[in-house]
């Protein structure tokens, strides 16, 4: 590898270093935040259950006497890294950034912006859509007794009847905070697309060919988070679709803006060099 790529390669990875760094300290700050708020972030985390959850069973429970604690470090760390994903984001697109040019580094705090709203919406869906419906499907799944035998009369009572729920809590909330998780990354797509458009590394017509296997992937996302009922698979289908098509207009409305203006660029530069030499 010749001595002036070797020196580039380096200086990517210290500045990739560099981003790391800055990504996991905003995680460590948020973290005290996390921890001061986070009996509410476990209230939230723990609402869509309970909701969904009979009257004589809306409770959870601890196997541990060291659970609470560690539920607790967990829940604070949940909220730093909820907390503390715009900021990475921003890390992100500042390792990118060098590679453009001067108009298409303005886009950056659009860009954050747009990124920390789609995060935050794919978040809210999840929460306030797939979390009630698919916990009132499960409760409900799990407590269920009936079946072929039952409706038969030949079982005893006692083996016909429900089995007992209990929900551990520390389960539940690396459950739940996954789930959220996903879909905050899912509504995210438009932006990764964005940004891969923008550096070059793929190009919109690719992701226009490569629609069917989109659609495939999307239904298979939406059957594996939601519970199995079709209507709510479409309609978490529905908008992840509308993201990607989203996606794939905005790279090609982007990198022609971005043409033009480079064009522009080339062109004044070139009329700065003829006025040079004459």
């Amino acid at each position: 590898m010749p001595k002036e790529e070797a020196s580039t390669l380096m200086e990517h990875l210290e500045e990739l270093r560099d981003r790391l760094i800055k990504s996991v300290v905003s995680i460590l700050v948020m973290f005290v935040l996390g921890w001061i708020f986070r009996r509410d972030i476990l209230y939230v985390l723990k609402k869509p259950l309970l909701d969904a959850l009979p009257e004589e069973l809306r409770h959870t429970i601890l196997l541990r006497v060291i659970d609470k604690f560690f539920i607790d470090m967990k829940v604070a760390l949940i909220g730093a890294v909820f907390l503390a994903t715009p900021f990475i984001v921003y890390q992100v697109w500042r390792f990118v950034a060098p590679g453009l040019y001067k108009h298409e580094k303005r886009l950056a705090l659009p860009m954050i912006f747009v990124g920390g709203v789609f995060f935050a919406t794919g978040v809210a869906f999840g929460y306030f859509f797939v979390l009630p419906f698919g916990f009132q499907f499960l409760v409900s799944y799990s407590l269920d007794s009936g079946g072929l035998l039952a409706l038969g009369g030949h079982v005893p009572e006692a083996a016909m009847a429900a089995d007992k729920l209990q929900v551990a809590l520390k389960e539940h909330i690396s459950f739940t905070a996954a789930i959220l998780f996903a879909f905050g990354l899912a509504f995210e797509t438009p932006l990764f697309m964005i940004i891969l458009g923008l550096t070059g590394i793929v190009r919109p017509e690719w992701f226009a060919r490569q629609r069917k296997y989109a659609i495939v992937a999307i239904f298979v996302f939406a059957a594996m988070l939601t519970p199995p009922d079709p209507w709510t698979q479409i309609a978490f289908a529905i908008p992840l679709l509308f993201l990607y098509e989203l996606g794939i207009w905005t790279t090609r409305l982007l990198n022609l803006f971005s043409k033009k203006r480079r064009t522009e660029t080339d062109r004044d530069q070139d009329s700065e060099s003829e006025t040079d030499l004459s």
